[in-house]
């Protein structure tokens, strides 16, 4: 089973171009010549390894391959590498500076891939598919206004509940919670009820990413504002930006969450929760998805005032198509036959995971992977679903691992906030370089 230590490890891992990341971007940026676009084989490297089931994107490439071999698309997968999620972003900066390497890569949507758009690596995907493809793909999120990257996978964040505590404590829960407030008013009654309401394991920082997404979202008109607080246009008091403060004060006071919050992990908590101990949890679906849906289920996070108070957080991890690469017309109709129905079908089979694309037949799916498809794609009318911290660079997740353990443990919002603010005029300070650019790509983002 894929563990929730591997797969927060991994996004850290990915957004790891911190402080001086910057100066490595520009290596590559003086151009070069671009790949042919004749022939019909293409090479691809990839990882999400950490995702789905232990070994299945491996299986679903390698099958993915063997169905393109069958069919009549004039493309074919000539070589397929798999470099562990440790090693990608290396290996990537390596083929970008050289420009030289596979046409497909799987890499990190918004903030992450605008770093490789600088370096002259990648030529929109758009420009190579089908005429309409863009129409169907789900959570791709333009970059002035190009499709730059194809999403892969559906990486969601979940809240989800054991059925039986909330039997147990007479309490009815909806397609999603209706409040911050009915939240409370539920644990209370949980609580009451002599069972555990919440299961967060803080020690590590992931669960507090989590949570923090559904606060952010809560109160999230715009993709820009956090960025905006990065760059010192918007402030830290801002409920958008810090109103997870109090949600973890009042979580931890109230007595809703296990009393070693902050000595236990993430996997750790993740084990207990699953074991039976607490009655909602927040974490990736590669762990549930497989479990009794008559104890387990989907919840919907709280709603809230914001356009962005979806009731899921997913991110649509794109395959990026390298502007050096070889065959890149090929390469466009292996991605237009990824998504027709039949291989969403495949990839979903086989990983346990779920695609980006409306074409997706989700009846075959089980009742947790089910209702999460729901929620992606019918999130409630004038609600938008996005995972906020993708457009921030590595300081916007670091900052809530750093903080949010010290939020749990009693900490008051008012020292938070100075922290959160004084740790981000460091950054800026710090890193004027990427920050220069960094406000180029928060003007070419939309939403």
């Amino acid at each position: 089973m894929a563990g929730s230590w591997d797969r927060g490890y991994t996004r850290r891992q990915a957004m790891g171009v911190g402080a001086a990341g910057i100066g490595s971007l520009y290596l590559a940026a003086c151009g070069g010549g671009s790949g042919s676009s004749g022939g019909r084989d293409v090479a691809v490297v990839f990882d999400f390894e950490y995702a789905g089931k232990p070994g299945s994107m491996r299986r679903y490439w390698d099958a993915l391959r063997d169905r393109l071999e069958e069919s009549d698309v004039d493309a074919r997968l000539s070589d397929l590498a798999f470099v562990n999620y440790a090693n990608l972003q290396a290996r990537l900066q390596s083929n970008h500076a050289a420009r030289s390497g596979p046409t497909l890569e799987t890499w990190y949507p918004n903030w992450l891939t605008y770093e490789f758009i600088i370096q002259d690596a990648l030529t929109p995907v758009e420009d190579h598919v089908r005429a309409g493809a863009t129409d169907d793909w789900l959570f791709a999120e333009p970059i002035d206004g190009k499709h730059w990257g194809v999403p892969f996978y559906a990486e969601q964040a979940l809240l989800i509940a054991n059925k039986r505590h909330l039997a147990k404590a007479g309490v009815e829960v909806g397609e999603r919670l209706e409040s911050w407030d009915a939240f409370m008013d539920a644990c209370a009654r949980i609580k009451r009820s002599g069972e555990l309401p919440v299961m967060v394991g803080a020690a590590d920082g992931y669960s507090c990413d989590k949570w923090s997404l559904a606060s952010s979202m809560e109160f999230m008109d715009s993709v820009k504002q956090l960025p905006r607080n990065v760059l010192g246009e918007l402030p830290v008091d801002e409920p958008v930006v810090s109103a997870w403060m109090e949600r973890f004060n009042q979580l931890a006071s109230d007595g809703y969450v296990n009393d070693d919050v902050v000595k236990i992990t993430e996997q750790q908590s993740l084990d207990r929760f699953l074991g039976g101990e607490g009655a909602f949890a927040m974490l990736y679906p590669g762990i549930v998805f497989d479990k009794d849906p008559e104890q387990f289920r989907v919840v919907g996070y709280w709603n809230g005032p914001g356009r962005y108070a979806a009731p899921i957080a997913v991110s649509g991890n794109p395959l990026l198509m390298t502007s050096y690469g070889e065959n890149k017309d090929a390469a466009g109709r292996i991605v237009d036959f990824m998504h027709e129905p039949e291989q969403l079908q495949l990839f979903s089979s086989i990983t346990g995971e779920l695609p980006c694309n409306r074409n997706f037949d989700p009846s075959e799916l089980g009742e947790l992977e089910r209702t999460a498809w729901g929620l992606m794609t019918d999130p409630g009318e004038g609600k938008i679903v996005t995972w906020p911290r993708d457009r921030m660079p590595v300081v916007g997740v670091d900052v809530i691992w750093e903080l949010g353990p010290r939020a749990f443990a009693g900490e008051s919002p008012a020292a938070l906030r100075e922290a959160y603010a004084g740790r981000m005029e460091r950054y800026r300070d710090q890193n004027s370089a990427q920050m220069a650019e960094y406000e180029k790509y928060v003007d070419a983002i939309e939403g």
